[in-house]
């Protein structure tokens, strides 16, 4: 049982400044001692918990105590969305109105209405920051249509990326050789369609035609909600021992796919 938005959270600011007023109004809930103050996390759903960790240093400290460093993020930038456990969404929508918070508790959909800067991607960072730093948890997943391979490279936190752009066989060597370092170890699924392949490239050795061939059927989950499956390709190794497989050409033509096995 969530609180209800009307009431509980009437007396609290919820403008876009984070900044702590230094004459805070009282409230009896953050009165309470540490672990009865816990129970009542437990009873809130991620939106609420957010709310209350921009409205008081104490929450702030000990939300993500509750488990939400497992919670999964997933960001849609070109639509400015955050979802939270793929159900909770927070919206960034510009305004030429003084910023402010709006919560849409029958849509489970929280609204920033903030004042354009003229950099929407930046104000979308800023949140996500905002969202990570109270709930210690990665962003798991991009939906993002305007990357680059300079973008690619800052992914590191992810586990998952579905992208469209038009990438080089030498440009996927570049990621495939970072990979192999260990520059992204959350990731355990990637893939990337429209590629502008060559046939004459390679990818950590490979060919093209090694990296599509087909050979026997393998499955890898990557969460409880989602599995791919693996067709072929060849089989790789990271300098920490992390085995992963490279297939082209399984759902599209010049597609590249990244396997990265749990065991």
């Amino acid at each position: 049982m969530g609180l209800l938005y009307s009431k509980p959270l009437e007396i609290f600011n919820l403008d876009f400044s984070t900044e702590w007023s230094p004459t805070p109004k009282p409230c009896p809930l953050f009165r309470l001692p540490f672990f009865a103050l816990l129970e009542v996390f437990k009873s809130l759903d991620p939106i609420e918990l957010f709310i209350l960790s921009q409205c008081s240093r104490k929450v702030a400290h000990c939300v993500h105590i509750v488990g939400s460093k497992k919670w999964k993020l997933t960001v849609y930038v070109g639509s400015k969305c955050i979802k939270v456990n793929n159900k909770y969404r927070l919206f960034i929508i510009e305004t030429t109105q003084k910023s402010s918070w709006r919560y849409d508790k029958n849509l489970d959909t929280w609204f920033l209405e903030y004042q354009s800067i003229g950099n929407s991607k930046l104000e979308l960072q800023y949140v996500i920051s905002q969202v990570q730093t109270a709930f210690k948890c990665p962003v798991t997943s991009f939906e993002y249509n305007s990357v680059n391979k300079e973008n690619l490279m800052k992914f590191k936190s992810c586990k998952y990326l579905k992208l469209s752009l038009s990438l080089t066989m030498h440009d996927l060597d570049v990621f495939m050789r970072e990979w192999k370092t260990g520059s992204f170890p959350n990731l355990q699924y990637m893939l990337i369609v429209r590629n502008r392949v060559r046939s004459t490239g390679q990818i950590l050795g490979f060919g093209k035609f090694n990296l599509s061939r087909r050979d026997g059927r393998r499955r890898l989950v990557i969460d409880e909600n989602l599995s791919v499956d693996c067709s072929g390709g060849r089989d790789i190794k990271a300098d920490n021992g992390t085995k992963a497989t490279m297939q082209m050409e399984r759902v599209f033509s010049d597609s590249f796919e990244l396997f990265v096995w749990n065991n």
